[in-house]
């Protein structure tokens, strides 16, 4: 027989002990997220159930800080896919890895923020980046970011010797509105496929 004051200790008790169990549970939820992240075998289905709580969104930035950069790019697929594109910044372009800087310029050129300055001076650095890949991307993003076409410049790169810097060209002057454009991709596209040479 418990006096009413003992029965108030042991529910106080009680309570402190789901709190304590569910914030390890938490923290153990958010560790399992990141982990998988961090090798690729995260979902959008999983994620946008995930991202419904706000650490999971601070998960996904702190992962775009990573110098590793597959972890990185993993960041940037699930943000895009779960339209949370604005948590992507343009201090991505000064990445160490060219991959995430193109795959970030890739991001844009297929949903460009609208009239952002701070992106578009980072975009035109890119322009003059050393790994060809980042430059390419860069035409297709600012030609997005200014609504252009940036055909001549992208045309220029389908004679490049790298075929994965042709089939970047192309694929993104398929989007292109003119004609011309498009035809010239087609073109560009067959004749990898023809030698070879496209890249999987």
């Amino acid at each position: 027989h418990f006096e009413w004051y003992q029965l108030s200790y042991l529910s106080l008790a009680m309570v402190g002990l789901w709190i304590a169990m569910a914030v390890a549970a938490k923290r153990e939820y958010i560790a399992g997220f990141r982990r998988r992240l961090s090798r690729g075998d995260v979902t959008a289905d999983e994620a946008a159930l995930f991202v419904a709580d706000l650490s999971a969104v601070e998960v996904l930035v702190r992962e775009l800080a990573s110098p590793d950069e597959q972890r990185v790019i993993n960041a940037i697929d699930l943000l895009e896919q779960l339209d949370k594109r604005a948590f992507v910044t343009p201090l991505l372009l000064q990445h160490a890895s060219p991959a995430v800087r193109a795959r970030t310029l890739r991001m844009v050129g297929a949903a460009p923020p609208e009239a952002d300055e701070d992106w578009h001076r980072a975009i035109e650095t890119c322009l003059a980046d050393d790994h060809p890949e980042v430059c390419v991307a860069a035409l297709a993003a600012l030609a997005a970011v200014e609504r252009t076409a940036a055909g001549d410049d992208l045309r220029a790169h389908l004679s490049d010797p790298d075929p994965h810097i042709v089939a970047l060209a192309a694929q993104a002057l398929a989007k292109s509105n003119r004609s011309e454009d498009v035809d010239a991709s087609g073109q560009a596209l067959t004749r990898l496929i023809d030698d070879g040479q496209m890249p999987i």
